[in-house]
């Protein structure tokens, strides 16, 4: 049998894709047609897992699970109504993660699934936040089945508020649907959505 000659060699060159005939030369994410700039660039984000990817992570790739809640994810921010940025708890039978849009692109991002997540500037935050007046590790966001969601300061530089109330550093306060939260300067919304996990 003769020696597949392709074995080991890069795919490219197989496939002929280094022909300069086909090589690219416009930058993709700037110029979608000849002379048209985007209206907006700060919408354009960079690469970064997909939402439904995530979302199949997080639920062990159960679909029935993610049709239950990809629809409250994907109209979280219709439900705003006192501001531009969000931070949605998503229960789910005894999973529970954050969908939040708190970035420079206004982007849905989603948490891992836990019971505890660090919000701030820190690398280490698994709710990474844009605003310089927010503290490396700003405030932690929990949940517990019994007390549900709460958010407690870290002893932040700028201060934590839920509704113009000023947080305590360490003293944990329960969060509720359509609560307004300050972080410094940064204001959002905090929604929380309990999906049923049999459908009706």
């Amino acid at each position: 049998m003769a020696p597949l000659s392709f074995l080991g060699s890069d795919p490219a060159e197989v496939y002929g894709l280094h022909s300069p005939a086909l090589s690219p030369t416009l930058d993709h994410r700037n110029a979608a047609a000849p002379g048209v700039v985007p209206r907006d660039r700060r919408r354009l984000s960079p690469a970064q897992p997909t939402l439904l990817d995530s979302l199949l992570r997080n639920l062990n790739f159960d679909l029935e699970a993610v049709t239950q809640v990809i629809d409250p994810i994907l109209t979280a921010r219709n439900y705003c109504h006192r501001g531009d940025y969000y931070l949605q708890g998503i229960i789910l039978a005894d999973q529970c993660f954050i969908a939040s849009n708190l970035n420079r692109y206004q982007d849905i991002q989603i948490t891992p699934c836990g019971s505890r997540w660090l919000i701030g500037r820190g690398a280490g935050c698994k709710i990474m936040l844009p605003d310089w007046d927010v503290s490396f590790y700003h405030a932690s966001l929990s949940f517990d089945a019994e007390m549900g969601f709460c958010l407690t300061d870290l002893a932040s530089s700028a201060g934590t508020l839920i509704n113009h109330q000023r947080l305590s550093p360490a003293q944990p306060q329960g969060l509720q649907d359509g609560d307004m939260v300050q972080l410094g300067k940064l204001r959002l919304e905090f929604l929380q959505e309990l999906c049923l996990t049999d459908p009706l």
